[in-house]
């Protein structure tokens, strides 16, 4: 039933996103199916349509029955064809819709339809008549799952959608259909109960398959968003599937996700997240180093350098990147000594069949790049032990950011509602506080405010000792555009063939921020003069966040963000 479901959303989706389009486009087939449904009907009153276009809907499911399989998929594109119908007809749609919902004598699936097309038109009237079939044991399983599928769609808080799903998630009663739905509602929403999520992700087995693997899946995203502990919940899990189930490694990043600090987790914590990145191999010990690295924690430090003794480049390369974000001292001299090895070391050598390693050298060489250019700078010899903390909080780069545009112009977005709601976070980073806004499809969205957030750093590597120009931006810190458009400092600087700059993102016209040494620099490095005197080594990656208004909700969502298109 699920299958169905996301079958026809989807359909829907790409409809609206057509209907949408500020131009005129070609018809897609979801709108040459509406046409072929148009009628007389369409002079009705919006509810005499919506009864009427549920007769022919029946009509069309009977007919179903006794047609052949190419015959069936016609039928079923056009019973599809109804949903922008429905979504355009709104609320005087829900009451017709929600009495064949309840109509026991009327066919399965076209109660299944009448489930769908009330979630997408996502009126909160609808939400008592899916509530009942939600909760109605004698209705079949898969229509009571739809039903709750459709309810998490309406237009309510997300605390409403959150303890209408975990009514169901927590009953023992739930059918397994049922079940995967609260859990998916609950992935969006999060939940506090934690014992309860747990218990759910482990109830089948340490390596559960297809649809029982999504939903175990779901309680570890749930898990992520809850407002009290889980840590332990998401160790426990982490070690808890097998070494083959990607569900291990899912709740290793999940761990990661709630940025604990070392505190934070169980009494033996510490040890067990050592034990993964150890211990284990691909995402698990990956996201093991990445949680480290995050802790900030000096005891976090030992075991990373031991990972450095790994066969495996990728995990090597996240060890590097986390004692960089630790920031201490004692790091310095075991990375310089495997960077300057790294050309002759075999596990960074090409091989044939597994994958270039050399992207991952780059990256431990950028790591120690770091640490030569905090010891160069140092004018005293490594303080004492005690003396070390103001430097490990000043070691790791803060993370770069820039408001204005990567492009020239300004964008004009829209919502294309291919997503059931658009998060608008309190500031341009994926784990800050969101608010849900469900505009309706086509609404625009206007841009109030723009920033480039950088994710990892590109390099630029000097080719020869050369002197280049350079205009200083003065120390690492957030741009605004005054403090790049306006006339500032021109410096050259001496660079030795070999040296690198750090690229933190792209301007237009081949332009980039770069930073050396903390201080920040606008430059030139995919021109060909720019080319000539340097290699471009990795490109940086970034995110362009764009804040918006809605009514009296304002906040920001990425621009990748697939519910959004951009009309120029």
């Amino acid at each position: 039933m699920r299958t169905l479901l996301l079958l026809l959303i989807c359909g829907l989706g790409a409809a609206r996103s057509v209907d949408a389009a500020p131009r005129r486009a070609r018809p897609g087939p979801a709108q040459k199916a509406a046409k072929a449904t148009a009628s007389p009907e369409t002079l009705l009153p919006p509810a005499q349509r919506a009864e009427a276009m549920l007769r022919t809907m029946e009509g069309l499911v009977a007919r179903q029955g006794e047609a052949d399989p190419l015959e069936q998929i016609a039928l079923e594109r056009r019973l599809r064809g109804f949903g922008p119908e429905f979504r355009a007809l709104g609320l005087p749609a829900v009451v017709p819709l929600a009495s064949c919902l309840g109509e026991r004598t009327r066919a399965h699936k076209l109660r299944a339809y009448a489930a769908a097309f009330l979630g997408l038109i996502g009126d909160p009237s609808a939400l008592a008549p899916l509530r009942d079939v939600a909760a109605d044991p004698k209705e079949e399983a898969g229509l009571r799952a739809a039903a709750l599928q459709a309810a998490g769609s309406l237009r309510l808080d997300v605390t409403a959608r959150r303890t209408l799903a975990e009514k169901h998630a927590y009953d023992p009663a739930s059918p397994e259909p049922l079940l995967r739905e609260a859990l998916a509602v609950l992935a969006e929403t999060g939940s506090d109960e934690a014992d309860l999520l747990l218990r759910l992700a482990k109830k089948h087995g340490p390596g559960p398959e297809g649809l029982r693997e999504t939903a175990a899946r779901s309680a570890i995203a749930a898990l992520v968003s809850s407002r009290r502990p889980s840590e332990g919940a998401l160790l426990e899990l982490a070690r808890y599937y097998r070494r083959s189930s990607p569900l291990r490694g899912e709740a290793a990043a999940a761990l990661r996700a709630r940025k604990p600090r070392i505190g934070d987790l169980p009494a033996d914590g510490f040890d067990a997240v050592c034990a993964l990145l150890l211990r284990e191999r691909g995402r698990p010990a990956l996201e093991a180093a990445r949680l480290l690295g995050g802790t900030g924690d000096v005891r976090a430090v030992r075991p990373l350098l031991e990972a450095l003794k790994s066969p495996d480049p990728s995990l090597i390369a996240e060890a590097a990147e986390a004692l960089v974000r630790i920031g201490d001292a004692d790091s310095a001299e075991p990375l310089l000594r495997l960077s300057e090895s790294v050309i002759s070391d075999k596990r960074f050598a090409p091989r044939e069949k597994g994958g270039d390693p050399r992207p991952y050298a780059v990256r431990i060489q950028k790591a120690a790049d770091f640490f030569a250019t905090a010891l160069r700078s140092s004018r005293e010899p490594p303080a004492a032990p005690e003396a070390k903390a103001p430097a490990k909080e000043k070691a790791a780069p803060a993370p770069f950011r820039y408001g204005g545009w990567p492009t020239t112009g300004k964008p004009s977005p829209l919502w294309n509602g291919r997503r059931l709601s658009l998060e608008l976070r309190e500031t341009p980073d994926p784990t800050s506080p969101a608010r849900l806004e469900r505009p309706p499809e086509g609404t625009p969205l206007p841009v109030v405010d723009s920033a480039v957030v950088m994710l990892e750093p590109g390099l630029l590597r000097a080719r020869r000792d050369l002197r280049a120009g350079f205009r200083d931006l003065g120390p690492d810190r957030v741009l605004k555009p005054s403090d790049y458009e306006s006339p500032v400092l021109r410096v050259n600087l001496d660079l030795r063939e070999g040296q690198t700059l750090e690229i933190l993102a792209y301007r237009p016209d081949g332009a980039c921020f770069l930073r050396s040494a903390g201080r920040l620099l606008l430059g030139e490095c995919l021109t060909e003069s720019a080319e000539r005197d340097f290699t471009l080594v990795a490109e940086p990656r970034t995110r362009w966040w764009l804040r918006t208004r809605l009514g009296g909700a304002a906040g920001w969502y990425p621009s990748d963000d697939e519910g959004v298109d951009f009309t120029r």
